[in-house]
């Protein structure tokens, strides 16, 4: 089994991203204490980059995936990876 997210780019192209599917390894609880700690740290993030990071360390443990990456994207769409 397979997720997919289909969206357009900012030229108008279809991006299809696809995903194996994979259930949930977390319950509510689980997921609302990580939500919590997620937040808190961000909350005392001193700076942009350690905000950063926080995010994808969060986003890493609540998503379950392997990598996640913060990009700064400018106008043109060339981007910066922040963590």
């Amino acid at each position: 089994s397979y997720e997919a997210v289909i969206h357009r780019g900012p030229d108008g192209t279809l991006i299809i991203e696809i995903q194996p599917f994979q259930a949930s390894v977390w319950s509510l609880a689980d997921s609302f204490h990580l939500t919590q700690q997620a937040m808190r740290r961000l909350e005392e993030a001193p700076d942009v980059p350690a905000f950063c990071e926080a995010a994808a360390q969060a986003f890493r443990t609540l998503s379950g995936y392997d990598r996640v990456l913060v990009y700064r994207f400018e106008e043109e769409w060339h981007g910066e990876v922040l963590a």
